[in-house]
């Protein structure tokens, strides 16, 4: 699954390509491109949140064997 850090790094890297572009309809998909990563950000950040805390260890009920 995609982290909302990813997002934010593909959204960066869309707007760059926008910047360098020189073809107007290629500066104009780049943009959008970096929309959608943006907006991607927000469910991004609730599947971080519960890929941690379903990370996160269980207490042992019972004694492991040494």
């Amino acid at each position: 699954m995609i982290t909302s850090d990813e997002c934010r790094a593909n959204a960066l890297e869309c707007e760059r390509m926008a910047g360098i572009a020189c073809n107007p309809v290629e500066k104009v998909a780049w943009a959008q491109m970096a929309e959608q990563w943006l907006r991607m950000i927000p469910k991004a950040k609730a599947l971080d949140v519960g890929k941690s805390e379903a990370a996160e260890p269980v207490p042992a009920t019972h004694p492991t064997k040494v």
